[in-house]
C-alpha cells in the first residue's frame, strides 16, 4: 500500500494547493519520503505550478511512482480538480475541451475571437494561441476594433498562422514543441474542418483521431482547447458524433440579424459535462471605426444585449397543427415525421424550419430528433 499511497499523495499535489504533509509511516522507504516531502514545501511555498515543474524533472529519477492511481476512495475525490469556467462570461472551461458550433456566417470567429481575449486579458502570465485556419487578414479589423472598444493592448495573444493539422503528427508534434516552453493556457482552433483537411468529418474513427489528438495537446500543453465548428445544411453539428461525445461545453450559435444566440442546454443542441446547463446568452454586434496605416476602416465586437423577445401567441396551420401532435405521439426524426402523416415530403420540411423558426421545436444538432419547446401560446 506504500506505493498506492505515495502516488495519490503525488497527484494530490500536482492538483490542489496546500496540501497536508506526507504521513512517514505510509511511505515504504526514506528516499520516497523525502522526495515527498520536497514536493510537499515545493507546493506550500510555490503553490501547484511548482510542484508540476519539479514532478516533470524527478519523476525520472522514482519511475515507480511515475503512475497514476487505478483507483480513489470516494471521500478523496473531492481533492480532485475539476475544470472551472474562463473568465469571460461564456460556458468555457479553462482546461476542458470546449465546441462552438453554428452556420457559416453566423459570427463564430467574432465570438471566438472575444473569449479568447478574455481569457488572454484574465491570464497575463500565459498566452493564448488563435489557429486562423481561414486565414489571418480576416482578423485584422477584428482585433483592433475589440482593443479599442476596451480601451487595452494585449501582448499575449498569439496568431498561428493558417490551420494546425489536427491528423498531421508530425505538426502536430512541431506545434507542441514551439509552444510547451511557453506554457499555453488556452488553444483556439478555427476551424475544425480546416483542421482536418483531407480527412473526412463524418468519418467516426477519424473524428475519434481528431479527438485524441486534442486531448493530446492539451495534456503536453496543460492548457484547455475550444474548437469551431460547422452546422451543415441539415441544421445539426457536421460530422461524426464523436465530437460531441468527447466535449465537456458544446455552444451553439444561432443567428438573427444583428443578434447572436449562444444556446448551452440540451434542448437546444447544447452539452456541459461538469455543471447544470448555461443559461443562454445574446449577444450583439456593435460597429467601431478604426484607422490602420492611415485608412479608415470599419470593425466590430460582439457585446452583451438583451435575450430576444419570444412571441406569445403562434397561429398555426392545419399541416403543422399535425406534425406537432405526431412529433408530441413520440415521432421524432423527419423520415418518422413523414411517415406518420399524409402529407408531402416538401410540406413536411418546409413546416418543419418554420415550427423552428417559431420557436417551437428544435431539432438537436447531432442526433437530428426533433423537440418540442413550447406549443404554449399556439392556437388553430
Amino acid at each position: 500500500m506504500s506505493i498506492h499511497y505515495a502516488i495519490a499523495y503525488i497527484t494530490l499535489c500536482l492538483a490542489s494547493s496546500p496540501v497536508p504533509a506526507p504521513e512517514k509511516g505510509r511511505v515504504g522507504n526514506d528516499k520516497d519520503y523525502s522526495l515527498l516531502m520536497s514536493l510537499y514545501e515545493q507546493n506550500t511555498r510555490f503553490g501547484v505550478e511548482a510542484v508540476r515543474l519539479s514532478w516533470e524533472a524527478l519523476k525520472k529519477t522514482v519511475p515507480h511512482l511515475d503512475k497514476r492511481p487505478r483507483y480513489i476512495n470516494a471521500n478523496a475525490l473531492k481533492d480532485i480538480k475539476i475544470p472551472r469556467y474562463a473568465p469571460g462570461g461564456y460556458p468555457i472551461y479553462l482546461h476542458g475541451m470546449n465546441v462552438l458550433v453554428g452556420a457559416r456566417g453566423g459570427g463564430k470567429s467574432f465570438v471566438a475571437l472575444d473569449a479568447s481575449a478574455k481569457i488572454a486579458q484574465s491570464n497575463p502570465d500565459k498566452i493564448v494561441i488563435y489557429t486562423a485556419g481561414e486565414g489571418l487578414p480576416s482578423y485584422v479589423t477584428r482585433w483592433e476594433a475589440w482593443l479599442k472598444h476596451y480601451n487595452t493592448t494585449l501582448d499575449n495573444l498569439i496568431f498561428w498562422d493558417g490551420a494546425l493539422q489536427m491528423l498531421n503528427p508530425t505538426e502536430l508534434t512541431e506545434f507542441v514543441d514551439e509552444f510547451k516552453p511557453q506554457k499555453p493556457v488556452f488553444v483556439i482552433v478555427d476551424t475544425v474542418a480546416r483542421a482536418m483537411t483531407g480527412f473526412n468529418e463524418n468519418d467516426t474513427q477519424q473524428m475519434g483521431e481528431f479527438v485524441a489528438n486534442c486531448e493530446t495537446v492539451m495534456r503536453e500543453l496543460g492548457c484547455g482547447m475550444l474548437l469551431v465548428h460547422h452546422i451543415g445544411r441539415a441544421g445539426v453539428m457536421r460530422g461524426s458524433t464523436a465530437l460531441d461525445g468527447g466535449a465537456d461545453s458544446v455552444m451553439v450559435l444561432n443567428r438573427d440579424g444583428q443578434t447572436i444566440v449562444l444556446h448551452n442546454s440540451f434542448d437546444k443542441g447544447g452539452k456541459n459535462r461538469f455543471q447544470v446547463e448555461a443559461q443562454s446568452i445574446a449577444l450583439r454586434f456593435e460597429s467601431v471605426d478604426i484607422t490602420i496605416d492611415g485608412k479608415n476602416e470599419n470593425g466590430a465586437v460582439v457585446l452583451p444585449t438583451e435575450m430576444p423577445h419570444e412571441a406569445t401567441e403562434i397561429t398555426l396551420s392545419p399541416a403543422q397543427n399535425k406534425i406537432i401532435e405526431v412529433i408530441q405521439s413520440g415521432a421524432t426524426t423527419s423520415q418518422a415525421i413523414i411517415n406518420a402523416t399524409t402529407l408531402g415530403r416538401s410540406t413536411i420540411f418546409d413546416n418543419l424550419k418554420k415550427l423552428e423558426s417559431a420557436g417551437l421545436i428544435t431539432r438537436h444538432p447531432t442526433t437530428s430528433e426533433y423537440q418540442m419547446i413550447s406549443p404554449k401560446g399556439a392556437t388553430q
